[in-house]
């Protein structure tokens, strides 16, 4: 679980917009995910959502609040339908992920983010 994080930019907004709108159009964009969590930061916004009704179709979104980009984020661990809750907590908890997205500018790095379970977040080439 776990392991390379991609960051893929998902939706562009105008870096002025609301919190509220900015997250309303990501949903609509995301078709209407129900949002599980919801952890904000100054110069950014993680959440966590999850289809209604499938618990294992979570997904990893994060708003880049000072240039208004929302981005996606998966890692190379073969679970391709999605995350589920504990999963996500596990990714907070145990991975320091919180690190990586409180200051966006290391989403929008180009770095080779690596997590992995009890370590902090670290770049491998």
């Amino acid at each position: 679980m776990f392991g390379r994080m991609t960051i893929s930019p998902v939706l562009q907004l105008e870096p002025t917009s609301h919190l509220e709108a900015a997250v309303a159009e990501l949903l609509q964009a995301a078709e209407q995910p129900e949002i599980f969590r919801w952890i904000e930061f100054p110069n950014s916004l993680l959440l966590f959502a999850i289809v209604s009704g499938n618990p294992q179709s979570g997904a990893i979104y994060a708003l880049d609040r000072k240039n208004g980009t929302w981005y996606t984020i998966d890692f190379d661990d073969q679970e391709y339908g999605g995350y589920n809750v504990m999963q996500f907590e596990a990714l907070v908890k145990d991975c320091s992920f919180l690190s990586l997205v409180e200051p966006p500018g290391l989403l929008r790095s180009g770095l080779p983010w690596m997590l992995e379970m009890g370590k902090a977040p670290e770049v491998r080439v």
